[in-house]
């Protein structure tokens, strides 16, 4: 074998086959190999990835896994990203099938593209494998990792040996035979709010996200709806933390946007104009969070993409977000600035959305036959 400068294969020159394990050169063609995962559902769910995610008792993770899905099942924005539909297998282990019922049929999930198990008795890798093959599924979520553990036979989640030996090979098989991303919902410990069990739970998996509660101390577990997405992984994932806000529809049912912190300055911006038509720039800058040069940076930008304008003078700005025009070719309106909207029928399910840059309105009503 002859190799050329930094290691390239030199034209004409045929690489020993081997018995064990690939050539680079031969894995550096195929073009997956060389891109990032692919999101299934964003900030939780990767292909053939493994996420552990921690958080205390009642603090609200099932009630974002069940949003996300429920997005992710119709193409629906989740936290300020955009989405595919997807089809998801949840595993609800320790609620009752009633409760996983209405819960979707209230975030209007769609119905034929999430598959409930509601028990993992007997072979759980079979159970699995046999839903995803019958389901076509993107993903698995799992609720709770306490369970699994259990349908494994381990009956303490401290026990690294056994968690290593019957677990860690199996999700690890699982997700990569499958081609499936798998999300495993957790409990954190009440002393710190960190991943609770084995140390070998959270290196046995790709990413591990805590939600957590930044006003914990001071205002008890669930007195604030702020949350924190403490996130630690892979390099495609990287470590830092997304704010999130549990909100409250009439129905009493809930949902997460992301908190203000989280939007874009440009977005903050036309949020801002939006509110106080007319606005200066001094306005704008005192009434946005950020620093000067980036915030009138942003403006420029914004007018220069007419996404807003200016209709002051040279002496005094008066900024607008520019109109909807309609369009005389297709019937449909165009602008510069719009937010997405998405169409149903009077028949189908309405999920709760949160476009970054928009004011926040409430849920429509349901119909009531």
């Amino acid at each position: 074998m002859k190799a050329g400068e930094f290691g390239e294969v030199v034209v004409g020159e045929t690489l020993p086959e081997l018995k064990h394990g690939h050539w680079l050169h031969e894995l550096q063609q195929r073009p997956e190999l060389l891109i990032p995962p692919e999101v299934i559902i964003p900030h939780l769910m990767w292909r053939g990835g493994r996420t552990g995610f921690f958080g205390l008792e009642k603090s609200g993770k099932t009630t974002l896994l069940a949003h996300s899905i429920a997005c992710a099942s119709r193409g629906l924005p989740f936290l300020g990203e955009e989405t595919t539909p997807r089809t998801i297998v949840w595993c609800g282990l320790e609620e009752t099938l009633g409760e996983t019922v209405r819960r979707f049929t209230d975030l209007g999930a769609d119905p034929a593209r999430i598959a409930i198990v509601a028990t993992l008795q007997g072979n759980w890798m079979d159970v699995l494998s046999e839903t995803i093959e019958a389901t076509g599924a993107d993903g698995v979520v799992v609720d709770t990792l306490g369970c699994m553990l259990a349908a494994s036979g381990i009956t303490d989640e401290n026990q690294a040996g056994e968690i290593n030996l019957k677990f860690i090979p199996k999700i690890t098989q699982l997700t990569r035979e499958a081609n499936v991303g798998l999300l495993l919902n957790a409990h954190a410990r009440k002393s710190d709010g960190r991943p609770r069990g084995s140390t070998a739970l959270t290196a046995g998996t790709d990413v591990n996200i805590v939600l957590v509660n930044p006003d914990q101390e001071k205002q008890g577990n669930n007195l604030t709806t702020i949350r924190e997405l403490d996130y630690q992984g892979r390099s495609w994932i990287g470590t830092g933390r997304y704010r999130v806000d549990l909100k409250d529809r009439d129905d009493g049912s809930e949902y997460y946007v992301l908190a203000p912190g989280e939007v874009s300055m440009k977005d903050q911006i036309i949020e801002y104009i939006t509110r106080h038509p007319d606005c200066s720039k001094n306005a704008i800058t005192n009434g946005v969070e950020g620093g000067t040069h980036p915030m009138r940076n942003a403006i420029n930008e914004l007018l220069d993409s007419n996404t807003i304008e200016d209709v002051g003078t040279k002496s005094q700005s008066k900024f607008r977000v520019r109109q909807i025009t309609p369009s005389t070719s297709n019937g449909t309106a165009e602008t510069a600035h719009s937010t997405a909207t998405v169409t149903v029928s009077s028949t189908d399910p309405v999920l709760d959305l949160y476009t970054l840059g928009s004011d926040e309105v409430a849920p429509p009503e349901k119909d009531v036959p």
